[in-house]
């Protein structure tokens, strides 16, 4: 967070609104997904999954771009 700024509630150095990683991990994986974060010499990496569903009978990407 930039120096100087205030939080959602106005409270200096804390972070607006309550989405920690924690909270997208469990919403993951109440649809069967997941989520792993991961850093590395100062890097994050953050994989999500995200399952769907795929109708049969649905065209595919190359279908739906042609039309």
């Amino acid at each position: 967070m930039k120096e100087g700024t205030a939080g959602a509630d106005g409270h200096d150095n804390e972070l607006p609104g309550g989405h920690g990683l924690a909270s997208f991990k469990k919403q993951l994986e109440s649809h069967q997904g997941t989520l792993t974060a991961s850093a590395q010499d100062g890097s994050w990496t953050l994989f999500a999954y995200i399952p769907v569903t795929v109708i049969d009978d649905s065209p595919g990407l190359f279908e739906q771009v042609q039309a």
